[in-house]
């Protein structure tokens, strides 16, 4: 369970105060109001390229309202999962999404073309009255907190998890559907596999319909024989275990040579730290394989750290 809880167990469910919920986060009502209709002055938003040619504006909570929605997070997250989410939970990741597919059997992907910018105030607010039980003015409050500008902002903590109570309903009718067809549907964030075999494009068909019923656009369709590799939300499944993508596995080692080859100890320092992650990740989908690495870093690491000192004697 990872600490998960039955939804009506939340401090969320049934809130129908809004002093209540300002008690909840810690702040006195009118500095709660105040912080909620605040708009766009509570983010710093900037472009972020997400690759070749492709530009995201991220919309990144200023530091009063991100201690809030931190907050919101930690209650959201506790709520006990569907089976098929992966995204935004406690044990959960994209490599248990991934896992959750066996390697032998027909795959299909699909995604959601722009998410967050078009996840709905609507939906969210809808969540918060139908899911929740709240009152109509705490899930208002609650929308002022966690929407910006009538959708979802893509850099806020509360964003991930919001996203799938907002839609729970589509996503419930898609994992009937899958279920029905005897399927297995897994989902982190907006990016949805299926396997079986009955995961064709007949099938997916009738998942971008449900799609299409909640104002939305599926895209980014991908499918995969059982004879085939598969890539699911960045492992590749074989017959013979998961493995790390050639492309990620390939920017692990040139962040190691980048590290080898850096003169500066502080900026080696850093690189340790980003390396020692990517290590801990890839031996997470192939454990034990990035071993022999993790040692190689330490040895050069404790070397940094040892010239480092030298200079203070």
């Amino acid at each position: 369970m990872n600490g998960h809880q039955p939804l009506r167990k939340s401090q969320l469910f049934r809130l129908l105060s809004r002093k209540k919920l300002a008690t909840l986060l810690e702040l006195s009502l009118s500095d709660l109001e105040s912080l909620a209709n605040g708009g766009a002055t509570n983010y710093t938003q900037f472009p972020r390229s997400t690759g070749p040619g492709k530009i995201r504006n991220v919309e990144w909570p200023k530091p009063r309202l991100l201690l809030i929605a931190s907050k919101l997070n930690r209650l959201l997250s506790r709520i006990e999962p569907p089976p098929y989410l992966h995204s935004g939970l406690k044990g959960k990741s994209y490599i248990t999404n991934a896992l959750s597919h066996d390697p032998g059997n027909r795959v299909a992907k699909i995604d959601l073309k722009d998410f967050f910018p078009q996840a709905s105030y609507i939906f969210v607010y809808q969540a918060f009255i139908k899911t929740f039980k709240c009152s109509p003015d705490v899930a208002s409050l609650l929308c002022k907190l966690t929407t910006l500008n009538g959708h979802l902002p893509t850099g806020s903590p509360t964003s991930v998890i919001l996203s799938f109570f907002a839609y729970k309903d589509m996503f419930d009718a898609i994992n009937a559907l899958s279920i029905q067809n005897g399927v297995t549907m897994t989902l982190i964030v907006d990016d949805m596999t299926f396997s079986g075999i009955n995961a064709t494009s007949d099938f997916l068909y009738k998942v971008r319909g449900i799609v299409k019923k909640y104002g939305l656009r599926a895209h980014k369709r991908r499918y995969f024989e059982p004879h085939e590799n598969k890539l699911i939300t960045g492992v590749t499944l074989t017959r013979s275990g998961p493995r790390v993508p050639h492309k990620r596995r390939n920017l692990l080692f040139t962040k190691v040579h980048t590290f080898l080859t850096e003169q500066k100890p502080d900026i080696r320092q850093k690189l340790a730290r980003e390396l020692a992650g990517r290590i801990a990740e890839a031996n997470q989908v192939e454990p034990g394989n990035y071993d022999a690495l993790k040692r190689f870093l330490k040895f050069h690491s404790d070397r940094t750290l040892d010239s480092r000192d030298s200079r203070h004697l």
